[in-house]
């Protein structure tokens, strides 16, 4: 009987092994699956930023030529009409020879 309790506290101690064994394999891996996520979203939010500051200096250039041409639109008369119309017809024509 000494015996069967003695395997029986082995088999436990075994058994509280191998648990403590697995919770620290799940613990690396879930450490690493954290690390890896926290690495792709780093590169995910630098991407994000990257393309933000893009589309921020495409849209800021487009309202700087709007405003360019609503202002030249609103300052040009016909006298600057004509004359640019006439330079364009010179340097088509100087192009052509």
């Amino acid at each position: 009987m000494a015996t069967l309790g003695a395997e029986v506290q082995k088999l436990r101690n075994e058994s509280k092994l191998e648990m403590e064994r697995e919770h620290e394999r799940l613990q690396r891996e879930t450490e690493a699956a954290i690390q890896r996520l926290q690495q792709h979203l780093a590169l995910e939010v630098a991407s994000l930023q990257q393309n933000a500051r893009m589309e921020l200096r495409r849209h800021t250039s487009e309202l700087a030529v709007s405003m360019a041409a609503s202002r030249l639109r609103d300052q040009m008369t016909g006298d600057d009409h004509g004359r640019l119309i006439g330079l364009f017809a010179d340097a088509v024509q100087r192009g052509n020879n």
